[in-house]
């Protein structure tokens, strides 16, 4: 069990980058690659103090890929 425990411990981002809904997704980027943790692959989108979802690099690959604006 102590193993688990330490596992989900390092597992588990104390900080995770937050951005608002309004952000641009060029910024939102620009912030998670000033993230030092080394499995940040998303940011959370914040809305009057409430998680309102998720930004993942998988979204922003799919905007490039479909060559949509990032700004």
């Amino acid at each position: 069990m102590a193993y688990i425990a330490e596992a989900l411990n390092t597992a588990v981002m104390r900080n995770p980058a937050c951005t608002s809904p309004d952000t641009k997704v060029l910024e939102a980027m620009t912030a998670m690659s000033r993230i030092s943790e080394a499995h940040a692959n998303c940011i959370v989108v914040v809305e009057h103090e409430q998680v309102v979802g998720l930004l993942t690099e998988r979204d922003m690959l799919r905007l490039v890929i479909q060559q949509l604006p990032l700004e």
